[in-house]
């Protein structure tokens, strides 16, 4: 029982700081600030990204010990430039991750689905361009008259209910 003290520290230190990022960064604020004027904001839940943020961090203070622990004992090079490449590139895919989480963002409305893109300005997309619907107990697909995937609403998001009811009233022709 001894041994899984230390796992349960770092697991309650990792959330602490995913717990600050939220705190300090709120609850979606930085996404409704953005929200055009008549419309809704469907998001993921934004401890999700706050999640990736901390394990980011996390991997960057990791680094840093073992740099320092490297340095102190006279490592060879070659260990500190590893060590600096995945815990970096970890990092790296974990804000990336995060950053991910944030632009996939869709805002609704009576006019038009603005889906948010990764990089680049989000594609748009009017209620007479849709060309099919899958409503789900727990999942929304949209597809547009071409055929091409769109974007998937899931159950866990913020804002899912006023969308999907909206998508039902919209589309009622294509359900």
């Amino acid at each position: 029982m001894g041994t899984r003290i230390p796992y349960r520290l770092y697991v309650l230190g990792f959330m602490l700081i995913a717990y600050a990022f939220y705190t300090l960064f709120g609850d979606n604020r930085r996404e409704e600030k953005n929200v055009p004027v008549g419309m809704l904001l469907l998001t993921r839940q934004p401890i999700l990204r706050y999640i990736l943020y901390a394990t980011g961090c996390s991997m960057l203070v990791f680094n840093v010990v073992i740099l320092a622990t490297a340095y102190l004992y006279e490592a060879e090079v070659v260990v500190i430039v590893v060590s600096c490449v995945v815990f970096c590139g970890i990092a790296g895919s974990c804000f990336l991750c995060g950053r991910y989480c944030y632009a996939s963002h869709i805002f609704f409305g009576d006019e038009r689905i603005m889906i948010g893109q990764m990089f680049g300005k989000p594609d748009i997309l009017l209620w007479e361009e849709i060309g099919k619907v899958e409503i789900k107990k727990n999942k929304i697909r949209i597809w547009d008259k071409r055929g091409k995937k769109k974007m998937v609403a899931y159950a866990n998001m913020v804002g899912f209910e006023e969308f999907q009811n909206l998508v039902k009233h919209k589309c009622e022709d294509l359900l």
